[in-house]
């Protein structure tokens, strides 16, 4: 059989706070710790340069043979699959496609959820800020953010949403600006704001940040550093109006964020959204989600934010939608892989539906008949700047991928490297 290896050329570009680098321009900077390969301060890209590395091994290695192979390596996945909406159904010739960008060492992934990304733009009402104020800039970090699909029940919490719910306990505050997160597919692990305090609340507002965020470490999974700051600074002199204010927090964090729909246990979550990127500005605001289906409820999530949100008369911008891969479970495919991994490793594997998106959604709509799994070595803490790959997971995931290929092709042995 025609097999066709499958990954994206691209990555998230996440880096700590206090790291300065320019993704544009700058090479990933490596770092191995034991087994564990890390990039410094920065995301790695092992989602999915570690797929299109091991597909590209293959077909350069002359001392490998089996069946034909082909390499289909997209663009723009972590934006939207945009690439894999460009392919076109000859471009998939082959009887099966094994897409490599699963995270997880011995568990074949069968399908996904389907998402989309949806911006919310608006204007603000604003004024001069009256009265006697002191000015603080609040920073909420320390949270461990990751993958809006694989990590959204993990409980890590969602910067922005947890300051707009400080800011709506605290009314005294006159907000001039909130800034959080970066992508539409990472959970924001910092978030900012640039606020005015009547200066007799000072003392108030202090203590009402201490208790947030022992609140906070109860209740959810965050860092040791996870701290909600304030920094004096001078005060703005133009804020937003009070009862603007009151009404876009209020909407704001009554929008639906995280697990929307758990599904049974042990089971993928069935819906949720991400309440990706808030750049509140004095003038404009502008707000995108990413809500994620396995039932391609997707799309009923946007509509229920755009009815909370319609008080605000925001132009909305839905790009990205992309369709749920529904599992084939009695895959000759799948079967192929869990014997020969039993035979590899002496251990069972798993299938399983994930809550993440992959392009194979969009591949079995132009080619229902294609049979296709996923899989790949162990790649950990995804979208952030802490990811990682565990270096004899990769050894492993190789030999398997070559020991894969021949089984298919009805040979018994691989050639010995």
């Amino acid at each position: 059989p025609t097999i066709i290896l499958q990954g994206h050329l691209d990555m998230v570009p996440q880096k700590a706070p206090e790291v300065e680098f320019d993704f544009i321009t700058e090479p990933i900077q490596l770092r191995l710790k034991g087994d564990r390969l890390y990039a410094n301060g920065t995301t790695l890209g092992a989602d999915d340069g570690i797929g299109i590395a091991a597909a590209l091994s293959l077909l350069f290695d002359p001392d490998f043979h089996c069946g034909p192979l082909a390499l289909l390596a997209t663009v723009q996945e972590e934006t939207g699959l945009d690439g894999a909406r460009e392919i076109q159904p000859h471009m998939l010739t082959g009887d099966l496609l094994l897409n490599l960008d699963s995270e997880e060492e011995g568990v074949f992934c069968l399908g996904c959820a389907g998402g989309e990304s949806a911006m919310f733009r608006f204007l603000t009402a604003y004024e001069p800020l009256p009265g006697k104020y002191t000015g603080f800039k609040l920073r909420l970090g320390g949270l461990k953010g990751g993958h809006s699909g694989a990590d959204i029940d993990l409980n890590h919490g969602n910067a922005v949403m947890l300051l707009v719910d400080f800011l709506q306990k605290n009314p005294d505050c006159r907000v001039a600006s909130i800034n959080g997160g970066s992508v539409d597919n990472v959970i924001p692990d910092e978030a900012t704001a640039e606020i005015a305090v009547p200066v007799d609340n000072v003392e108030v507002l202090t203590a009402a940040a201490g208790d947030f965020v022992r609140q906070l470490r109860e209740k959810f999974d965050v860092t040791s550093q996870c701290d909600l700051t304030l920094t004096p600074s001078p005060p703005p002199a133009i804020v937003w109006k009070t009862a603007f204010q009151r009404k876009a927090l209020t909407a704001i964090h009554q929008l639906p964020d995280g697990v929307l729909d758990a599904g049974p246990i042990g089971g993928p979550v069935v819906t949720s959204n991400n309440v990706a990127i808030l750049r509140a500005r004095l003038r404009e605001v502008e707000l995108v989600i990413h809500p994620r289906s396995i039932a391609d409820a997707h799309s009923r999530v946007t509509g229920r934010c755009r009815e909370l949100l319609a008080p605000l008369a925001p132009e909305v911008t839905v790009t990205g939608s992309y369709p749920s891969w529904q599992p084939q479970y009695d895959s000759p495919a799948l079967k192929t892989a869990e014997e020969l991994y039993r035979e590899f490793s002496g251990k069972p594997a798993r299938h399983m539906v994930i809550h993440a998106g992959l392009e194979c959604g969009l591949f079995k709509r132009l080619r229902p008949d294609l049979e296709m799994l996923s899989f790949g070595p162990e790649v950990c803490q995804v979208h952030t700047a802490n990811e990682y790959v565990e270096t004899a997971s990769v050894t492993r995931f190789d030999r398997f991928l070559r020991d894969f290929l021949i089984r298919l092709a009805g040979r018994n042995t691989a050639p010995k490297k």
